[in-house]
């Protein structure tokens, strides 16, 4: 039997999803790539940037590549890392590459025959560090990762459903109408995702507070609900809750405009990927019973992901 390693490469987050001794293990690390000259000093015992040697240059990858990071904001300069990315988590996390298969995804509005296979073949040969990698890869549409999780924790299918995968950068909207996802009725809202939550916490810091703040700081600022300036820490609960509550006001108007009717007859409204976490407390009252953010939520693409391909290689 192969085993099953799933990632789910996002614009903010490489989320894995794998087993180990009988139990699932969820890991994570920031999409954050920053080319740096090549180090001539051994730095290994006082550094912990270990530096990557991919397409002829040398790169840094996650927490210590945040602060002036490459641009990774469209899907295609994704899919150029995304080797690079997975070989890194492999790496981190002692995963075994042989006789396993990934599972990974491409945004719905991405997923073509010609766009699965240009991912295929960058994954099954590529460099890094001057040794030769390929690894075995089955790739499914985001967003249905999540109703594929949905199924898992409880036990059943749905027929009728709207799949909000409210990501880094993007929003993911997958209509499901008599059990089957109605692509031509799915959209994305590009620069919709905790970006722009990001940036309206941004912009009413420095006109309230005059705090000028970085994406990645304002991010931060939004898990931890505080900042430290000078050795000294404000509390910013208020305006994060603030915040939090316009964007979902927004975003959710904008739902509504697009898909009332279909909220209307619709079993459930899944809300999944990492903002699924700042709208939760926000949600209007006629969405009660009908909302449901699930379990893990930033994890249940990845999550989505392995179980069905566990599931179909169990079937053959």
């Amino acid at each position: 039997m192969k085993k099953v390693v799933s990632i789910d490469v996002g614009f903010g987050d490489v989320k894995v999803v794998y087993e180990r001794a009988g139990n699932l293990v969820f890991k994570k690390f920031p999409t954050a790539i920053k080319e740096v000259l090549p180090t001539r000093i051994d730095f290994s015992t006082s550094s912990s940037e270990k530096e990557y040697y991919y397409n002829s240059r040398y790169y840094v990858i996650g927490e210590n590549a945040k602060n002036n990071s490459l641009n990774q904001s469209t899907v295609n300069s994704l899919v150029e890392f995304t080797p690079l990315l997975i070989y890194k988590a492999i790496i981190d996390y002692q995963l075994e590459t042989e006789n396993t298969i990934f599972a990974l995804g491409l945004p719905l509005y991405e997923y073509t025959q010609k766009n699965k296979q240009r991912l295929k073949a960058k994954l099954a040969d590529f460099e890094v560090d001057y040794k030769k990698q390929g690894y075995f890869v089955h790739i499914y549409p985001q967003g249905v990762g999540c109703y594929f999780a949905y199924t898992l924790y409880h036990k059943q299918e749905i027929q009728n459903a709207l799949i909000l995968d409210i990501g880094f950068n993007t929003v993911e909207i997958i209509l499901l109408r008599n059990g089957r996802i109605v692509k031509t009725e799915s959209t994305m809202l590009a620069k919709n995702g905790i970006m722009q939550i990001a940036g309206l916490l941004k912009r009413l810091l420095l006109e309230r507070k005059k705090i000028n703040l970085s994406y990645q700081e304002a991010i931060d600022i939004l898990i931890n609900k505080s900042i430290t300036i000078y050795g000294k820490k404000f509390d910013l609960s208020d305006i994060v809750t603030e915040v939090k509550r316009m964007y979902s006001d927004q975003l959710l108007k904008e739902i509504y405009a697009m898909y009332d009717d279909n909220l209307r007859s619709a079993d459930r409204l899944l809300l999944c990927g990492g903002g699924a976490y700042h709208i939760g407390d926000h949600l209007p009252e006629e969405y009660n019973g009908l909302a449901e953010i699930l379990p893990d939520a930033e994890f249940a693409n990845a999550l989505g992901y392995y179980f069905a391909l566990k599931y179909q290689l169990e079937k053959k």
